[in-house]
């Protein structure tokens, strides 16, 4: 039963990780306005 709580404390450190997750979302947001960006070098490259 010990071990399941310090599996609690990994899951605990997992939630950490999840809020570095939510700042690679913001950066995943940074990369879809660069994908806009694309998509007007796309816009370009018709031209």
């Amino acid at each position: 039963e010990l071990r399941g709580s310090e599996r609690f404390g990994e899951v605990r450190r997992g939630s950490e990780r999840r809020g570095e997750v939510r700042r690679g979302s913001e950066r995943f947001g940074e990369v879809r306005r660069g994908s806009e960006r694309f998509g007007e070098v796309r816009r370009g490259s018709e031209r």
